[in-house]
């Protein structure tokens, strides 16, 4: 008996939208402009002279007038000019000046206008006068998107109401995600273009939507941008114009859910209908018109529909088909655990063991790699793999019968996935849905995921339809349909029109390439010209052309000739210029020509690539081989593969240099080739991204994921190094691996092992090899390749030292310790080393003492070293966190983890040596080394980076000059006038009143009120009887809760005896050696220690939460207002944007900028003023700052205006704090209030 239940099924719409295409850029050099606007009375700009042009017939003509900014609407045109003046003027008319100033002025298509003074206040022309709009912007664009704009700081900002081009001021602005510099408001969309002149535009925008859904970056630079209906304007620092036409096609995007129908655990629908498993493996059919689940006979763990073919799979693995809806079930050859099956029946699987098949006739292929899940239809086959990684098989996309190609990975992860009509759908591990957009046959993997509502275990798509079932076994459908809608913008175009190419190849017979739809193109003068012929990948000689199509047949050009086919099968092929041919069929296996025949040559590779570098290749593993002997383009099968250090997928031979393409598709090319050294010297990276690369002599040509195709050129300097000049930086720092900073400089290790020195903000090239380098104060040292030890002073020469280490440190008072490769670790005492029990892959050694990480990245400090003391330390103390390499500073410690991710370990002092936490710093780097200030690393692209560390602050526990110790008597420590140290007084008079003198390095001294020094002597006596300050008088702090212990000179405690006597000889600390300071308030307020976050479940839509002694309070994100009452947030009526809770007041501010306050049992009370942001302390101090960013405290009846600008400022017992618009970090000086104890 199934489990056949009643269930709800949500139906989901799917409409496909408009989607903006970008035509080809179309650049015009007959003007340069700095601004550029386009609108329904046509196209305006102005030049860096605010000299205006109109463009007239395809040409830029000189218009009168001066203007600084410009904007076109549907019949007006308005501008400023450099006065700040406002003009206007309609087409049949010339200009007339509108009372007013602007720095910057916007009209809309419907002639609704909007502007910013040079104050960024806001203001839009009601007609004939202006109305001032609240809030603060640098340039403001109004539009059929409504009204948008960025401030000073680039925020983007929409205004409320403003949608279809209104005449309205709008409601309220609300923030967008991101940043921009300059934006412009175009027909549900949105352009702009940030501070590094990126272009972006805003999806999704509706009537419905008028904020979009996100920005998406687009191919260019241009440093202003204007958009107007399907065309889109824009000028780049260059003040060269660009322009480019907006179409549209079907995008798809989702609506809602509607009912529908029992528990089923796996669904798939097809041209026989909709078919669903239950979770005892019964199967059930949905029939169109059908109000129920109708069971059919058998018994499937797996099913797939197709137009004329049901397929299934058993608990046994076994494989059967259904004709029809009619037919029984067929028993087929064969093992799945699943399979799919097309439209056209086109049937794919996948085993146990995850290996791959397809249906050919009456047998099953294998197909390389291996899958969990894998889906056939009209987008092609696709699959996931037992990682949730994603894979789309290339030259299936059409649902043809063919195997593909390769199977090319797509980001993301699913668990399960389903090839629709140009649409594909997944779902992941956490049952969110997924849809695969922008696939098309010119561009089969498509562009990107979007996330669908809801949560299914698996999921089927099928002609406009899509079914799936959920974790409970309820089974959903939705439907396809069209229409039009959004617009969405896919790229910036090159202003000629070229293919969209997946390979290009070039040598002394030209350039060539081979678009996605196999067309073979070849260049000639900057345009690609369609060559008859389909290729899957082509190579160009000197004088020959060789390519292989989709059956892996060789076909040749030569000169002028037609292609002419050549016998054998090859994968990828290769010819240099002197027309040597290497390749590689589907199997790996290498081959090179020989006259009219092919030569195995020994090996297994995917790419392969002749050259006058020699015969390089990568293979399925994404490693690298050079075939010795081939170097110089030579007529030889060499000797042998040599691996060469790195990973590549793509790799191409050229002249003296090698380049190739990673997985990540960075580029990167080898350098240091020469006939005597022909595997070169290291991989240096270079700018951009392709997946794609070749190059002959002089050239080099690529495509990138988008398949576009770029070119650049390569020159030669006059050290005969190959330099590449399109993609490298100027200036572009050497490529380090390991880097070191002390008082003797900063050195670094090149990825050769070559050593330099920093003289003069410029990296010096130094005698010697080294793998691992340290800087002392005069001495630096260092490790070579075998192991080998050297050192050197600051003028010396390099020295070897006896001894075997893999990696040194040496501090800035010459401390030395390192490791050797069995991880033992030592320390340099004289002229020997001194084995330190542990084992560490890493050691340093600095002021803060001697830390290191083992093999498992746990991190050790090393007891008793701190201070950079000439001490072996006693034991190894464990540190919590995990890290590759660690460098010991002055107070600090900094690393980097497995992850490369920076952290520094926070609160290091003389009483506290290990610290209190770790803090991560932004940014990447692989190695880090410090020295007292400074920070130096290398990233895992071997680009060295440094930073400038402040002083951090001493931890000095006691924090009033002047205050007393009160013993574990009760009593108070009292200096007698004849020396005595004695804790038997009950009061606190000026003997009992003692000046705190701390050290830079955190000891202190203690003064009495007879102007004497305590002193600790060496037989444990304690006196007040020094007038100076010498080792005998420093005492450490060791601070044990509210409490301190004092440790003296000769390592002893200060201890209160039961005589009332004070002595120094206490070994440990116990009750009788803590004292409590007086004031309390004088011990330094510990650092709280919070265990984890606890999530707030069932909790309202939260975008603000305060909490203060009043009680916990917070914003949700509609403006409601909530409180924290026994567990459960309760409603409190009102309204706000912003809230602070403080002793017993609570004040907050709403989306008009009014404010507010009540006390804890009161009602709301309007409080005189505007403020944007507001803070109140436990003592119901109160701060603000307004829309100007202006600082205002709360004097009782009035607001007292404070100096400076902020954006936000918050008041409590660390005093007055705030952030500017810039997110520099400001503290109020005189404003702390010291923290208390117990009091």
């Amino acid at each position: 008996m199934s489990k056949l239940l009643v269930f709800i099924v949500l139906q989901l719409r799917l409409i496909y939208t408009s989607n903006v295409q970008l035509s080809s850029w179309a650049g015009d050099s007959s003007a340069r402009l700095r601004r550029v606007a386009v609108g329904g009375g046509g196209t305006w700009g102005v030049d860096k002279n605010d000299v205006i042009y109109y463009r007239d017939g395809g040409q830029w003509k000189v218009y009168p007038g001066r203007l600084r900014d410009i904007s076109v609407g549907g019949s007006e045109i308005w501008g400023v000019n450099s006065g700040m003046y406002i003009y206007k003027r309609s087409l049949d008319s010339g200009w007339s000046q509108v009372p007013g100033r602007l720095i910057q002025v916007s009209v809309s298509n419907n002639n609704n206008v909007w502007g910013v003074n040079s104050a960024n206040s806001i203001y839009r022309f009601t007609g004939s006068t202006w109305q001032r709009i609240a809030g603060s912007l640098n340039v403001v664009a109004v539009g059929s998107s409504g009204v948008w704009g960025v401030n000073r700081n680039n925020d983007i900002y929409y205004r409320t109401g403003t949608y279809g081009d209104a005449n309205t001021a709008g409601t309220q602005w609300e923030k967008i995600d991101g940043r921009l510099k300059w934006i412009s408001v175009g027909q549900n969309i949105v352009f702009g273009v940030n501070a590094n002149d990126d272009i972006y535009y805003r999806y999704g925008i509706t009537s419905a939507n008028p904020k979009g859904t996100k920005w998406v970056r687009v191919g260019g630079k241009l440093s202003q941008v204007d958009v107007h209906g399907s065309t889109v304007w824009g000028s780049n620092s260059a003040q060269n114009i660009y322009s480019l036409h907006i179409s549209c096609q079907g995008e798809p995007s989702l609506s809602t859910w509607e009912p529908f129908g029992t528990k089923i655990k796996k669904v798939s629908v097809g041209g026989l209908g909709v078919y669903g498993i239950t979770d005892d493996d019964n199967i059930y059919t949905w029939q169109s018109g059908s109000t129920v689940w109708t069971k059919v006979p058998g018994s499937l763990i797996d099913i797939s529909v197709g137009k004329l073919e049901i397929w299934g799979v058993n608990r046994k693995y076994q494989i059967f088909r259904k004709v029809g809806t009619q037919g029984s079930w067929t028993l087929f050859p064969g093992s799945l655990k699943q399979v799919s099956v097309s439209e056209n029946n086109n049937v794919w699987g996948v085993n146990s063991g995850d290996a791959i098949y397809r249906r050919v006739g009456s047998s099953w292929q294998n197909v390389a790699g291996r899958l969990k899940c894998v889906s056939v239809g009209k987008a092609g086959v696709w699959g996931v793999n037992s990682a949730d990684n994603i894979y789309y098989r290339i030259g299936t996309h059409g649902d043809t019968n063919t195997p593909g190609t390769t199977w090319q990975n797509v980001a993301g992860k699913l668990k399960w996935i389903s090839s629709g009509d140009n649409i594909v759908f997944g779902v992941n591990r956490y049952d969110h849905i997924y849809y695969r957009t922008g696939i098309t046959a010119a561009n089969p993997i498509g562009t990107h995921w979007v996330r669908v509502g809801g949560a299914l275990r698996y999921i089927d798509t099928y002609d406009g339809a899509v079914w799936g079932a959920n974790a409970q076994l309820n089974s959903f459908r939705l439907s396809i349909t069209r229409s039009p809608g959004r617009q969405r913008a896919e790229r910036w175009t090159h202003q000629t029109p070229a293919p969209k190419f997946k390979r290009v190849s070039t040598g002394g017979a030209g350039v060539w390439g081979i678009d996605t739809q196999n067309k073979v193109h070849y260049r000639s003068g900057n345009v690609w010209v369609n060559y008859p012929g389909a290729l899957t990948d082509l190579s160009v000689g000197k004088s020959e052309i060789w390519g292989v199509n989709a059956q892996d047949q060789i076909w040749r050009k030569a000169g002028s000739g037609s292609w002419i086919r050549i016998p054998g099968l090859l994968r990828q092929i290769s010819v240099s210029q002197n027309n040597r041919v290497w390749g590689v069929n589907a199997g790996g296996a290498i081959y090179r020509r020989v006259g009219n025949s092919w030569q195995n040559v020994a090996g297994r590779l995917t790419c392969v690539s002749v050259g006058q570098a020699g015969v390089w290749g990568v293979n399925s593993a994404d490693n690298i081989y050079y075939r010795t002997g081939t170097y110089g383009d030579v007529n030889t099968a060499g000797t042998q593969w040599q691996n060469i250090p790195g990973k590549l997928i793509w790799i191409s031979s050229g002249n003296n240099f090698v380049v190739g393409v990673n997985r990540q598709h960075y580029i990167y090319y080898r350098a240091g080739i020469s006939a005597a050294n022909p595997i070169g010297t290291h991989w240096v990276r270079v700018g951009g991204l392709l997946s794609q690369i070749d190059t002959d002599n002089n050239n080099v040509w690529g495509v990138n994921r988008n398949n576009d195709a770029y070119s650049l050129t390569v020159s030669i300097k006059t050290d005969s190094q190959e330099r590449l000049t399109g993609w490298v930086r100027e200036n572009d720092p050497l490529n380090f691996k390991h880097i070191s900073f002390g008082k003797a400089g900063a050195w670094a290790i090149g990825t050769d092992d070559s050593i330099y020195q920093r003289v003069a903000n410029e990296w010096r090239l130094y005698g010697g090899k080294l793998k691992v380098i340290s800087v002392g104060g005069t001495e630096i040292w260092g490790v070579n390749s075998a192991d080998n030890i050297y050192k050197k002073s600051l003028t010396g020469g390099w020295v070897n030292v006896p001894g075997k280490l893999k990696q040194v440190s040496v501090s800035g008072l010459n401390r030395v310790w390192g490791v050797n490769s069995g991880d033992a670790i030592y320390r340099r005492v004289g002229n020997s080393w001194q084995n330190v029990g542990g084992r560490l892959k890493c050691v340093s050694v600095g002021q803060a003492g001697v830390w290191g990480v083992n093999r498992n990245d746990d991190i050790f400090y090393r007891l008793g070293t701190y201070g950079d003391v000439n001490s072996a330390g006693t034991s190894w103390q464990h540190i919590a966190g995990k890290l590759k390499w660690i460098s010991s500073g002055r107070n600090y410690v900094i690393g980097v983890n497995s992850g490369d991710n920076i952290y520094y370990r926070a609160g290091i002092s003389l009483s506290n040596p290990l610290g209190t936490r770790w803090i991560q710093i932004g940014g990447k780097l692989s190695q880090v080394d410090t020295d007292a200030n400074n920070v130096w690393g290398v990233n895992s692209a071997f680009t060295p980076f440094t930073l400038t560390v402040s002083a951090p602050p001493q931890a000095n526990e006691v924090i009033c000059s002047t205050a007393g110790l009160i013993g574990s008597n009760n009593k108070w420590v009292s200096a007698q006038p004849n020396g005595n140290v004695e804790v038997n007084r009950g009061w606190y008079r000026t003997w009992e009143q003692f000046r705190w003198e701390f050290d830079t390095t955190g000891g202190v001294y203690i003064k009495s009120f007879h102007n004497r020094y305590l002193s600790a002597q060496p037989n444990g006596r304690l006196e007040w009887n020094r007038t100076w300050k010498r080792p005998w008088e420093r005492f450490i702090i060791v601070r044990k809760g509210n409490k301190i212990a004092l440790k003296g000179h000769h390592g002893k405690y200060v201890s209160n005896k039961n005589n009332h006597i004070v002595d120094c000889s206490a070994t440990s600390i116990g009750n009788a050696q803590l004292f409590t300071v007086h004031p309390r308030n004088c011990l330094k307020a510990e650092i709280p220690v919070h265990s984890r976050w606890t999530a707030m479940h069932q909790a309202p839509d939260l975008k603000l939460v305060s909490v203060g002694k009043g009680g916990v309070m917070a914003i949700g994100t509609d403006d409601s207002i909530y409180a924290r009452k026994n567990g459960n947030w309760e409603v409190v009526p009102g309204k706000l944007k912003v809230i602070s809770v403080g002793g017993t007041v609570i004040w907050g501010v709403n989306s008009a900028d009014n404010i507010y306050k009540k006390t804890l049992t009161g009602n709301w009370v309007q409080v005189a003023g505007k403020l944007k942001q507001i803070s109140v302390s436990e003592n119901n101090r109160v701060w603000g700052v307004n829309s100007g960013d202006n600082i205002y405290r709360w004097l009782g009846s009035s607001w007292q205006h404070i100096g400076g600008k902020l954006k936000c400022v918050s008041v409590g017992q660390a005093g007055v704090w705030g952030v500017n618009s810039g997110d520099n970090i400001y503290y109020r000086t005189g404003t702390w209030k010291k923290h208390c104890l117990g009091c």
